[in-house]
């Protein structure tokens, strides 16, 4: 085996380079930013109106006969 083969990096070194590079662009191009699981960043995103509170409300109602089971 000669001395270029063998400085050469793996097909699987290769193609785990090109799968690194192609994800960052891909996040990059779609905008892509890791979610933050931050209960401060939902407060306030529904708004205050009568099917919020409704939903809410079914919602809590849910809850609870779920409990009784």
């Amino acid at each position: 085996m000669s001395k270029t083969l063998a400085k050469r990096p793996t097909v699987e070194r290769r193609l785990t380079a090109l799968e690194t590079k192609f994800d960052a662009l891909r996040d990059k191009m779609l905008g892509l930013v890791p979610v933050t699981k931050d209960w401060r960043s939902t407060v306030g995103v529904l708004p205050d109106d009568q099917m919020t509170r409704r939903a809410f409300r079914l919602g809590a109602q849910w809850r609870k006969g779920r409990k009784a089971l």
